[in-house]
């Protein structure tokens, strides 16, 4: 990671500006030793080795505060043992060599601010954790290059959504070793590549080591672990010095085998390497090692060239803040935005030219993600849309939800009840459907490890329908009305749906153009009442039912279908979120009798649909921006061709809409 401090036309870098001195056996080095660790002696004349390196840097320094790569190559390639010698990647001073075949690598850098505080590791780290499946709350949060200017935004954003900071808070050799199974990992730091040559990608720790004497070895600053560590090729060491003094400080950096070797994440974990070249082709085995060969690291970010600071924490603060659904980095959505996969936020970030970072000289550095492939979870359960099936008593939820974390560790809400899930997939949740309650809000809820999601809110109607109508049967010959009827039939229906404006990726605007099914619920009912008159006979009728009947639509017959002797309630619809039209479709059955909104008669004012396929009628509403329907009336008739009957009717409604869907809400 580089720093970027613009005051006096000076810039400062954060990650190859530095002048460090790093060392780390290659890989497949082997050692003049059979055990795996180094012995007193061993350690002692790599660390003599070193400290020749480092001399000879701060004299140079001493003379020239800013020398070139080939300058700093020039005074350590001859030191004597060096086997191999090269330059590194980057617009700084960089150059290594290797001390001995098979032996550690030094790197020298430059760097004009070091900030290594902490004091050495002085006895062997506490017990690993076992690996495991992890609480899915776990993070660790390091801000290594400038310990002075911890990044608290992030950390706050991840604590804010029910994620536990462990492991520390330093960077040090003891906190990364012993990281226990995590979520979450975000480590800024300094890091580095070779051009060429066996060094590897590096990065550093906060460890300070103590001063090193010719010859002798403080013993007790070298526990056993670091030792260890240092054999396998685990660890280096990594030395910066500043040009504004020739004094460099000595510190450690970890590697792919330490992070193989040490790190241990759970299902649907993400990785922030904020440093430069994380997301380089030469960090290809770090990457790696974390996601496919040992801790099975699911998602991993880093830059593919060098990051400035502020730069670097801007981005990652952003990143963040959309994979959480946090809202508070600029640009802020609105409305609020729910969280989002790691590929959509980037792919947000990409489009606004927010993914990258122009190093100090003059190359863009790209904000990268790993894997390639579809990444079904975020920072938090996300809703995107629900489905109500009110016959199968269950609702379905699509969205972002990652895997199921187990029945014990999520929770699914309506209206603060706890639901029961029948089946957590990574894109959908099917749950039960309870019966509506009270309430003016009517929210869906998802949390998983505590985190929570964003509310998705349940918009219900109740509906009130009114159908009165007058028949005449008359005598063609003599006009005389030999028959009539009147009767009010009324249906009092509740149903409900999903019809918030949602996003698809992050970064789109809020839409909504899909098709909305629903189906009316089962404690509606009709009643009837009315007078039939034949000649001189008169009968008064009426009744009530809330047999709710599922009729087979695919027969265009099935009026005539329907079973005799049996009073019965139909009805669903849909709402058209394009045109913001509700269509509402209701038949009912009582004494023989039917009504709804099936039988409209051809001379009519009501606004309907025919649905020609299943014979099908549905009275057409409009909806406000609130999705409440104004009450109304419509009337039809009917006059058949010799004018033996007539008819003659008014459908009436009154519409009650309770939780409409939150402006205001994350989408």
């Amino acid at each position: 990671m580089k720093v970027s401090i613009k005051s006096k036309a000076v810039v400062w870098s954060w990650c190859l500006l530095a002048s460090f001195i790093l060392f780390t056996i290659g890989a497949g080095c082997s050692s003049t030793t059979s055990s795996s660790t180094y012995s007193d002696e061993e350690l002692t004349a790599i660390l003599d080795m070193a400290s020749e390196v480092r001399a000879r840097v701060e004299a140079l320094l001493a003379s020239n505060a800013n020398p070139t790569s080939d300058q700093l190559l020039q005074v350590i390639r001859d030191v004597p043992g060096v086997s191999a010698s090269g330059t590194g990647e980057g617009a700084h001073a960089s150059a290594w060599v290797e001390l001995g075949s098979g032996k550690p690598i030094q790197w020298v850098m430059m760097d004009p601010q070091p900030n290594l505080v902490q004091p050495p590791p002085q006895a062997m780290p506490a017990p690993l954790p076992p690996p495991g499946q992890g609480n899915g709350k776990n993070y660790a949060f390091f801000n290594i290059a400038y310990a002075s200017s911890v990044n608290s935004t992030l950390s706050s954003m991840l604590s804010n959504k029910g994620y536990v900071r462990t492991g520390g808070t330093t960077g040090t050799y003891n906190e990364l070793r012993s990281l226990g199974t995590l979520k979450v990992l975000y480590i800024s730091s300094h890091s580095t590549i070779p051009t060429h040559g066996p060094a590897v990608f590096s990065v550093m720790l906060a460890d300070k080591l103590p001063p090193h004497e010719k010859g002798k070895l403080n013993t007790g600053a070298w526990p056993d672990a670091i030792r260890m560590d240092l054999h396998e090729g685990r660890l280096g060491f990594w030395t910066l010095c500043s040009p504004k003094q020739p004094i460099c400080n000595d510190t450690l950096f970890f590697n792919d085998k330490f992070a193989g070797a040490y790190f241990s994440f759970e299902d649907d974990s993400l990785f922030f390497l904020d440093s430069c070249h994380s997301g380089s082709p030469s960090a290809e085995d770090f990457r790696n090692t974390l996601m496919f060969w040992g801790p099975k690291l699911t998602v991993y970010l880093g830059w593919s060239w060098e990051v400035t600071w502020p730069d670097g924490w801007y981005a990652a603060n952003l990143f963040f803040d959309r994979w959480l659904g946090a809202n508070q980095q600029q640009p802020v959505p609105d409305p609020p935005q729910r969280a989002f996969d790691a590929k959509s936020v980037l792919a947000e970030m990409t489009e606004k030219n927010l993914n990258r970072v122009i190093g100090e000289d003059g190359k863009i550095s790209y904000l990268k993600v790993f894997p390639e492939s579809k990444i079904n979870f975020a920072g938090a359960p996300s809703i995107q849309l629900i489905q109500v099936k009110e016959k199968d008593q269950e609702m379905k939820i699509g969205g972002i939800f990652g895997k199921d974390p187990g029945s014990d560790r999520r929770k699914v809400k309506l209206a603060g009840q706890a639901l029961e899930v029948k089946e957590w997939k990574e894109e959908e949740i099917t749950c039960t459907l309870p019966k509506s309650s009270g309430g003016s809000q009517v929210d869906v809820e998802i949390s998983a490890d505590d985190h929570e999601g964003n509310k998705v809110q349940i918009t219900e109607w109740t509906v009130k329908f009114k159908h009165e109508g007058h028949s005449e049967m008359k005598d063609t010959d003599t006009g005389e009305v030999f028959a009539s009827s009147d009767g009010t039939y009324t249906f009092d229906v509740k149903f409900r749906a999903d019809v918030h404006e949602y996003r698809e990726e992050a970064g789109q605007e809020p839409m909504n153009k899909v098709i909305v099914p629903f189906e009316i619920e089962d404690d509606g009912s009709m009643s009837w009442s009315g007078t039939a008159r034949f000649k001189d006979q008169t009968e008064p009728f009426s009744g009530t039912t809330s047999n709710l009947y599922d009729i087979d639509y695919t027969d265009p017959a099935w009026p005539g279908n329907l079973p005799a002797d049996t009073d019965l309630l139909a009805g669903e619809g849909y709402i058209d979120m394009n045109t913001r039209k509700l269509y509402l479709f209701l038949v009912g059955v009582g004494d023989d009798s039917g009504s709804g909104t099936y039988n409209l008669g051809p001379q009519t004012d009501c606004q309907y649909e025919h649905d020609q396929y299943t014979n099908r009628v549905y009275l057409v509403f409009n909806l406000d921006e609130n999705f409440e329907i104004e009450n109304n009336s419509c009337t039809d008739q009917i006059t058949d061709q010799d004018g033996q009957f007539t008819y003659s009717g008014t459908r009436s409604w009154e519409f009650t809409t309770r939780s409409p869907p939150d402006k205001d809400a994350a989408r």
